[in-house]
């Protein structure tokens, strides 16, 4: 089985992280950046989910000194926010997380927010690719999917970069025009 660690201080966001997994993950929460640094430091995850502040500081504290022991192919890192702007990106990414998320109550929140921060181009200079419950209904029929799509397949090598906005609904995946 699987395991997945999740870095987070709100019961709100565990739940709904929680809820879009589903079943057939051990999942383990750690509510701050040292507890996740016990946590790392004990057990070997497939995938680490973390928010980015924390009333204790922030998810550097642990994705530098992990970055330092293990690569972005030998476990991945998902950064979550609903404050994210160009320069924050840019930290996360060059710090080693492979896809940054940028969360929000509404699709058009997160995207309008996303591209009034530039850190996307408006969808007529990007592919945007929605996913849904409807139109993946489970987490292995997402991952079936974009396993294909070029910036994926160069994220997980440690190259390029990856965005993804998330509502309890649904999710945007963008990437830049030199990726068609």
């Amino acid at each position: 089985m699987k395991s997945i660690l999740h870095i987070e201080d709100s019961l709100t966001s565990q739940v709904i992280v929680r809820r879009m997994l589903g079943d057939g993950y051990a999942f383990t929460v750690a509510a701050s950046p040292r507890a996740a640094q016990v946590l790392l430091s004990q057990h070997n995850y497939d995938l680490v989910i973390t928010d980015v502040n924390f009333p204790q500081g922030d998810a550097f504290q642990f994705i530098v000194p992990l970055r330092q022991r293990r690569s972005p192919i030998e476990l991945p890192l998902i950064a979550v926010s609903g404050s994210m702007d160009a320069p924050l990106m840019n930290r996360l990414l060059k710090a080693g997380v492979n896809i940054w998320v940028l969360t929000g109550d509404k699709e058009e929140t997160a995207i309008n927010i996303a591209v009034a921060c530039n850190l996307v181009l408006p969808s007529e200079y990007m592919k945007q690719i929605v996913v849904n419950k409807r139109l993946f209904p489970d987490s292995s029929t997402i991952a079936k999917h974009f396993s294909g799509e070029p910036a994926v397949r160069r994220r997980a090598a440690g190259q390029g970069w990856g965005g993804l906005w998330v509502s309890p609904s649904s999710a945007h995946h963008r990437r830049p025009l030199s990726d068609h």
